[in-house]
């Protein structure tokens, strides 16, 4: 297989890949959700802009604390620097993308004829799997780094077009000195330094070249090596300096990843068998679920669930063939490429493509977490290279392939990037910038990053975003707070949830309670007798607060008295001296309350009659609210 030179309409077409690259990602952008991993960056970012202090530490990982190095703190500070505008990094972060699908368009120009070079170039650019992370977040960077290291990896291959010495600048005392292998040597450790500064997968580049190399595949100049080694600890010196004095970078505080370890994933075994998943994954269009699947909420009509249902079958149809094929093309490139009537350069595809197996399993071994796309998507462009080298040879059904690629990727990059988990059409990227930086800043410092938001706008989200100083200690001043004092805090909110719930169960059982009149069961209660002088509390409807009777009292009677007139008892009882005051709320008038009163033996209640001698008896006292002349209480 001979090289080709690239066409003048090839030149167009790959400026068009990179004009709808462009495009989409502006899309992802201006749709993304903020999460704390885009807080971090951009408070580092944002300090680094205003007191020109670049942080020695990155971001927060899952488990393994801080990432080293100031890049972090660059990526977003330099461009604000530059110019104090919200899309300033998003606009470094777009540059450093694209030159990272030229690399990749140098290394395949390397490797596979002009045909194979647009269909990877179409297949990178608009992946989901690459533009689902465009966001301001340290894997977006990784393309980058990723894609260098493919382009010093391709130059260095050891074959017999690399074996010729291109410039000899030293030849005294025997001694050979290969310019270019020297330059591709100290970009290859400087990129997997790059990743090393923004995200802990970069294990999986190191392992991958460390394989590569022992397996006689690339040939590297240990200048070049040193050279890049001694520039890269250069660059973590302030690191060192700082976990010196602050060894709590080096952990993640949270209780989960206490609970982790290194080499999990070889334990637990599932792992490891994801991680291989994800290596033919990365070659399909089986991409991310977070991605494809949307969100069938109950809002949505009947036609729209079905619609969503249909295409996410569709999606998963067409991305576990694609699978099948990937897979299949990972077994033909590494069965069939060894023998010697392949090319050189298949050949060097075939031992990549063993390289980085070897190397994805291995960090997903040691792993402490059980990997996600974004823990491993540095290895995307290397995944793309078996297929290709199979499609070079096998190239059946390759105007099939792509068409059902183009068509998919239409629909999956319209529903990831306006309504997927990371993604939504709902968002207001300026305003989410703005509302990001007043986490750690006053709102004059953060204004110019909210110059495209109306003066109400920056007002209103002002009041809704205080400064959050533990937000401030812990992504700007390096203080992570130690594993005892955040398990304590996570204890505390726990058991103030709990309390919360408890009152609110108990006010919903009061609620309940109150709308029952039970007068009878009360005054059986030996310490709550209704007459002797004690309240009968009696609840009112929640419409109309209840209201104290008058109390009910009458003078004392004696045993030789006879009954009072009729008239004068409906409007009284006889009730004895000594007793207090009886004071009894009242129920609604539509409720009459019957309440058992002592009476005197033999009485007789006739009508409105109510006569009182001798020894006590219990009778029935019937109490109507609103019967009488101008809504008085009636005691019957």
């Amino acid at each position: 297989m001979s090289k080709e030179r690239l066409r003048f309409e090839d030149y167009l077409l790959l400026a068009l890949l990179i004009v709808l690259f462009l495009g989409l990602s502006v899309l992802y952008n201006v749709n993304q959700n903020f999460s704390f991993d885009q807080v971090q960056m951009l408070l580092k970012g944002i300090h680094a802009a205003l007191t020109g202090e670049f942080l020695p530490f990155g971001n927060e990982a899952s488990t393994m604390g801080n990432l080293p190095g100031m890049l972090s703190s660059w990526v977003i500070g330099f461009p604000l620097q530059l110019y104090a505008h919200a899309w300033s990094p998003v606009i470094f972060q777009f540059l450093l993308r694209v030159v990272a699908i030229l690399l990749f368009i140098n290394a395949l120009c390397q490797l596979f004829e002009r045909k194979i070079v647009l269909i990877g170039t179409f297949l990178l650019a608009l992946s989901p799997w690459v533009l689902y992370q465009t966001m301001l977040y340290n894997p977006a960077y990784l393309l980058f780094g990723s894609t260098l290291t493919l382009n010093t990896l391709v130059r260095l291959r050891n074959d017999s077009s690399n074996r010729r010495a291109h410039s000899a600048l030293n030849r005294g005392r025997g001694l050979e000195f290969n310019f270019g292998r020297f330059i591709n040597s100290l970009l290859l450790v400087l990129a997997i330094g790059f990743c090393l500064q923004l995200h802990f997968s970069w294990p999986v580049l190191a392992a991958m070249v460390g394989i590569m190399w022992l397996r006689r595949d690339i040939k590297i100049s240990y200048v070049g090596v040193l050279v890049g080694i001694a520039l890269v600890g250069w660059s973590l010196v302030p690191y060192v300096q700082e976990i010196m004095v602050n060894p709590s970078l080096l952990t993640n505080p949270e209780p989960y990843a206490q609970e982790r370890y290194l080499g999990y994933g070889i334990v637990h075994v599932y792992p490891v068998l994801k991680g291989l998943l994800y290596w033919f994954r990365f070659g399909s269009l089986l991409v991310t679920e977070k991605a494809i699947v949307p969100e069938l909420t109950d809002d949505l009509s009947l036609w729209l669930v079905v619609l969503g249902y249909a295409w996410i079958g569709i999606a998963y149809l067409v991305g576990g063939l694609s699978v099948l094929y990937a897979a299949y093309s990972n077994y033909f490139v590494i069965s069939r490429f060894h023998v010697s009537n392949s090319s050189d350069r298949l050949r060097f595809v075939r031992g990549m493509s063993i390289s980085a197996i070897l190397a994805v399993l291995l960090a997903a071994g040691a792993s402490p977490v059980v990997l996600n796309f974004w823990q491993i998507a540095v290895i995307i462009p290397f995944a793309l290279l078996p297929v290709l080298a199979f499609m070079s040879v096998r190239p059946h059904g390759l105007k099939l392939y792509v068409w059902v690629a183009a068509i998919f990727f239409v629909f999956a990059n319209a529903l990831g990037a306006t309504y997927s988990e990371k993604f939504s059409y709902q968002q207001n990227f300026s305003a989410n910038f703005y509302r990001s930086c007043l986490v750690g800043f006053s709102p004059q410092q953060c204004t110019p990053y909210g110059s495209s938001l109306t003066s109400e706008q920056r007002e209103a989200i002002a009041a809704q975003t205080p400064q959050d100083p533990e937000v401030i200690k812990r992504v700007i001043e390096g203080i992570i707070p130690h594993y005892e004092k955040i398990l304590q805090q996570q204890q505390e909110a726990k058991a103030q949830e709990q309390a919360q719930a408890q009152e609110a169960q108990t006010q919903t059982e009061r609620a309940d309670q109150s709308g029952e009149v039970t007068v009878r069961e009360a005054i059986t209660e030996p310490a709550v007798p209704v007459v002797e002088g004690v309240t009968a509390p009696v609840a009112a409807p929640a419409a109309e607060p209840a209201a104290s009777a008058p109390a009910a009292s009458a003078p004392a009677a004696s045993a030789d008295e006879q009954a009072a007139p009729a008239a004068d008892t409906a409007a009284s009882a006889s009730i004895e001296e000594s007793s207090p005051a009886s004071v009894v709320q009242v129920a609604p008038a539509s409720e009459p309350i019957v309440i058992a009163v002592p009476t005197a033996s033999g009485s007789q209640n006739s009508g409105s009659n109510a006569n009182s001698s001798g020894s006590s008896n219990s009778e029935p006292l019937i109490i109507d609210q609103g019967q009488g002349a101008s809504g008085e209480l009636v005691i019957h």
